[in-house]
């Protein structure tokens, strides 16, 4: 029988959580101290762990390091439950080791669906505390070539400037980025220029010298367009990808990563390490359905629906581009729960208005423009729930 270990200060709240599981025929064991815990932990080895945040003494992010710490704990799923619904808190979570994040009060059902999820993915290798990333990584890949992705990875980005200026952009496609031709900027170096060191050069300071700043705050390490940058040259960055990401983490609160397009190496290695993960699409019907079956091989590698999620790009006027809850219906009838949280629509003229003025369209009326709303409800639903507010 799976056993799952309740963590939680609050007796009412155990008995409710352990109610729910049992049901399910979740064998439980429960503890209403850190410190106790991790004991239980040693002592049961349970499939899963479900941790309440605030506690007295030992608090649930310092009980999540010590168990990530644990070469014999650090395989163990952890579910944060928790009634503080502040972003900073779910960043903090998810650098310690969280797997996973709800906010009380929980509707049963999706409590039993996030730990079947977690549950199917106990098996997948896990990095220990020290070797994780700390700052939120979210990748954008588009369902196609030219659908829009970079600027929704520009844009969204830039909305979080204002409360987080340690955010920075990265394009992973070498030899083919346009983030810095968009923006305006003329960078010396860029990511191909790292191809080229060894494993050992890539530290802080060579990636920080890749690292271009443009005047509005916004951080971007650019793909560059190194003519050097041949079919070898690529396979070498597969091996040095990860190492660029982590660093990137360990030196920017929020890591926005531009994939393009497609399943390649370098994007799975670089989806492996990513918290979130934005599928950029076509509004159209046929467009949406080509994509389920890239969102179904990235939800097969681990990544939970609560982790995925669409959005939908109007790149011409028709009455038949596809509105969110249409494209969301789409998605649920191929078995893809994913939500789009996020629709543009035909905006041509903004969008050049933009790249004129080598900005973001979200910067060209702060705060009161459409697409900053837009953009910004967005990055509520990203990165946590829709109540949760990315700026005030």
């Amino acid at each position: 029988m799976t056993q799952i270990l309740i963590v939680d200060d609050d007796p009412t709240t155990l008995h409710l959580l352990e109610k729910a599981l049992s049901f399910e025929g979740y064998q439980i064991v429960s503890a209403s101290r850190g410190a106790k815990a991790i004991e239980a932990a040693h002592k049961f080895r349970p499939k899963l762990l479900l941790l309440d945040l605030m506690m007295p003494g030992m608090s649930g992010i310092e009980v999540c390091r010590a168990i990530r710490a644990d070469p014999k704990l650090a395989h163990i799923p952890i579910l944060m439950l928790t009634a503080v619904a502040v972003m900073d808190q779910k960043v903090a979570a998810f650098d310690a080791g969280a797997d996973d994040y709800l906010t009380k009060p929980v509707h049963p059902k999706e409590l039993i669906s996030r730990v079947k999820a977690l549950l199917a993915r106990e098996t997948r290798p896990r990095q220990p505390a020290e070797a994780r990333p700390t700052g939120a990584i979210i990748s954008i890949i588009g369902a196609s070539g030219g659908v829009g992705a970079t600027t929704v990875t520009v844009n969204l980005a830039a909305t979080l400037l204002a409360h987080h200026p340690e955010t920075v952009i990265a394009e992973l496609h070498p030899g083919m980025g346009g983030i810095a031709l968009q923006l305006g900027l003329t960078p010396e170096k860029s990511l191909a220029d790292l191809t080229f060191l060894s494993k050992a050069a890539l530290n802080h300071d060579a990636i920080q010298s890749a690292v271009a700043r443009h005047p509005c705050g916004l951080k971007l390490l650019p793909a560059g367009h190194d003519p050097r940058m041949r079919i070898g040259a690529t396979q070498l960055l597969s091996s040095h990808i990860e190492l660029v990401i982590r660093q990137l983490a360990q030196d920017f609160d929020f890591v926005f990563l531009d994939l393009g397009h497609g399943y390649g190496h370098n994007n799975r290695v670089a989806l492996a390490l990513s918290h979130k993960v934005l599928f950029v699409v076509k509004a159209d019907r046929l467009s949406l359905q080509a994509a389920v079956r890239q969102i179904q091989y990235v939800q097969q590698d681990g990544f939970t629906w609560q982790q995925l999620h669409v959005a939908l790009v109007a790149l011409t006027p028709s009455p038949y581009n596809l509105k969110p809850s249409k494209g969301e219906q789409s998605l649920h009838a191929h078995q893809v729960q994913s939500q789009v949280c996020l629709f543009i629509p035909p905006i041509a003229s903004l969008t050049h208005l933009a790249i004129q003025q080598g900005m973001p369209m979200v910067l060209l009326q702060p705060g009161g423009s459409v697409a900053y709303q837009q953009f910004k409800q967005a990055l509520d639903r990203i990165l946590g729930n829709t109540q949760d507010k990315v700026a005030s």
